[in-house]
């Protein structure tokens, strides 16, 4: 059944209540035909938390600790905290870019930059993010929903079996079909859905139960679907809210993108879950826990025995834990203690090779699993490289984390698009150089389906977080010019490299302010004496020539015409006046003796002579208006 399909129904409720049964139907389906998926998920969970899970849903997430005698060593754990340390360590943030070179292109290019990190920080994705790598490291994926049906935006981490896509149209990992099914307090659906108090308590469940699964009686079962239009200029996309027996949203979905962002730990080759790290070394750590169990009884069994002469007169009473203790004996043959060795010494290499095969095959550096480097490796750039050997097995999931960063930065921007259409008031607080300021969505002119855009990433941090890295690293730039020696060495104490970046540039950032705001705002800043003004004029020029080629309106050009006379003026009151040449003489030669040196402009030449005007200073030369 395609339950997004119109028809021909009169009646909009009837064919709203039509797609929900619809709907329901084909979502039963998959949760029968997805069995194995249940299983995965809840194998994956107890590999990782060494308990005995009994179901994923929030009513039956009960434990079970083995036995406390037992004896445990949890790969799969380890492997997952390392990988997850790992891609904390690649902080990624996302970046915006608009088509076009001009200056107020790029500058609307930063302004969304700088509001999409405010979204990240408005909504603590910052500090969530931690949680969701954990979650798709074990369960193979997790995701964030992005919903903007209100008048703000609501970021929900899904569980690991709300979202759901049929085999068949998910096997090349680009469904256009998605189902969310949660279940939910009847009372508050009913108040998140704008429905009369006791109209949704009898609705019950969508999803068959499984053994795993507890019903509550107050709770329902609601179901959220979407379908993709063919293409974006197409009205066959759909999205869909319901119940098990009514709709509580029907509406047509123009986007060409699902509200989530999905981040996958390791993408399979067919199929639209990811793969999870207890998948990969489950094999190794089976086989572990049975090496433990066989160590553990071995030595438990072991013991030291004593040897006595069958007809020898021996005190065996005396023979216990007792400190010096004293054994009385007849006959030539005295007792003797022997210790039996209690397991062969292979079962703990063979415990060893697994362990370390375990972070093998999920190309998870044993080293810094231990946090230890390793022997002789202690400069800044050998640690650099040793680095980046480790990280290139691990490439292929720090790619996939810095794409999950574009989408959600994509989805985000959409949301807040919508949000915006609703709420002129919707703002973010966004970083302002060293400072945080209100920005509202309308500040940036920017309607992401009218304008070209695209989100990429870029690194968060430059330093490396050792401190031989930081100190190479630093070197490095300072050999290069890029810092001098005094930068250097408040980047290493404080290493925010933003921070430093704001002090080394505040001189070209004011120039650049002045320039935005005459050639994107139509403001004029006047110049001051305390400006980089030889700065200011040579930037000034480029920025207006750059305007030329752009075709800038000629009034926004004049303003810095204008700026840059004004500052020519200041820099000609800022020189002493020029001395004034004898009479006669050519520049470079010097009077000869007794020839009297002339004073100051305007001071009277020589006997008989008027007094000379003062020396005039002239702008630089320029392609500027006069």
């Amino acid at each position: 059944m395609a339950w997004f399909k119109n028809t021909i129904e009169e009646n909009k409720a009837d064919t709203s209540q039509r797609r929900a049964r619809e709907a329901a139907a084909d979502f039963q389906a998959i949760v029968k035909d997805q069995t194995y998926r249940e299983d995965r998920l809840l194998r994956n969970l107890r590999l990782y938390t060494n308990l005995k899970v009994l179901g994923l849903d929030a009513y039956n997430y009960e434990a079970q600790r083995l036995p406390a005698n037992r004896l445990r060593l949890n790969l799969v754990a380890a492997v997952v905290n390392t990988a997850c340390s790992m891609l904390a360590a690649n902080q990624t943030r996302a970046k915006w870019m608009c088509e076009g070179g001009r200056r107020a292109d790029l500058r609307k290019a930063e302004l969304l930059t700088k509001f999409g990190a405010g979204l990240v920080y408005k909504y603590g994705l910052h500090k969530t993010d931690a949680h969701l790598r954990k979650m798709a490291a074990v369960f193979g994926s997790n995701s964030y929903l992005i919903d903007d049906s209100a008048d703000d935006i609501e970021v929900i981490r899904t569980g690991p079996d709300e979202l759901w896509c049929d085999d068949v149209d998910g096997a090349l990992q680009h469904p256009r079909t998605l189902y969310r099914y949660v279940e939910m307090d009847s009372e508050e659906a009913e108040i998140r859905f704008g429905k009369e108090r006791g109209s949704l308590a009898q609705d019950g469940k969508i999803a068959a139960s499984s053994s795993l699964r507890v019903q509550v009686d107050h709770s329902i079962g609601i179901l959220q679907a979407w379908h993709l239009p063919s293409n974006p200029k197409a009205k066959d996309g759909r999205v869909l809210i319901c119940t098990a027996k009514q709709a509580l949203l029907d509406e047509e979905w123009t986007d060409t993108k699902f509200p989530i962002a999905k981040f996958d730990y390791e993408s399979r080759v067919l199929g639209w879950d990811g793969q999870g790290l207890p998948e990969m070394v489950e094999d190794i750590q089976i086989e572990m826990n049975w090496i433990l169990r066989k160590i553990q009884t071995s030595l438990n069994l072991a013991a030291s025995h004593v040897l006595v002469e069958e007809n020898a007169n021996v005190n065996l009473s005396s023979i216990n834990n007792n400190e010096l203790g004293v054994v009385k004996f007849k006959g030539p043959i005295a007792p003797q203690w022997v210790t039996v060795q209690a397991i062969s010494p292979e079962y703990y290499s063979q415990l060893d090779r697994l362990w370390s095969r375990g972070f093998q095959v999920t190309g998870i550096s044993e080293m810094t699993a231990s946090a230890r480097k390793q022997p002789g490796i202690d400069s800044g750039r050998a640690i650099r490289e040793m680095g980046d050997i480790q990280s290139g097995r691990f490439l292929a999931t720090s790619q996939g984390w810095e794409q999950f960063c574009v989408d959600r930065g994509d989805a985000l921007t959409r949301s807040a698009n919508r949000v915006a259409k609703r709420n002129k008031e919707f703002r973010v607080l966004v970083e302002d150089r060293a400072n945080v300021r209100g920005m509202k969505w309308s500040e940036l002119n920017f309607d992401p389906d009218r304008d070209a855009w695209m989100v990429k990433v870029w690194p968060a941090n430059l330093l490396p977080e050792t401190p031989a890295g930081k100190i190479q690293a630093l070197t490095e730039l300072a050999s290069v010019g890029l810092v001098d020696q005094s930068l250097a060495m408040m980047m290493l104490d404080n290493p925010d490299v933003e921070a430093a970046k704001r002090r080394s540039t505040a001189p070209r950032a004011v120039i650049e302010k002045i320039i935005d705001a005459a050639l994107v705002d139509g403001k004029y800043i006047a110049p001051q004496p305390f400006f980089p003004l030889d700065l200011g004029i040579s930037l000034c020029i480029q920025a207006y020539e750059e305007a030329v080629v752009d075709d800038v309106p000629e009034a926004k050009r004049d303003i810095l015409a204008r700026w840059v006379k004004a500052a020519a003026a200041l820099k000609a009151q800022a020189q002493p006046p020029a001395p004034q040449m004898p009479m006669g003489l050519q520049p470079g030669q010097t009077p000869g003796p007794g020839v009297p040196i002339p004073g100051p402009a305007g001071a009277g030449g020589p006997p008989g002579m008027p007094p000379m005007p003062p020396l005039q200073m002239q702008p630089p030369a320029s392609g500027l208006p006069q």
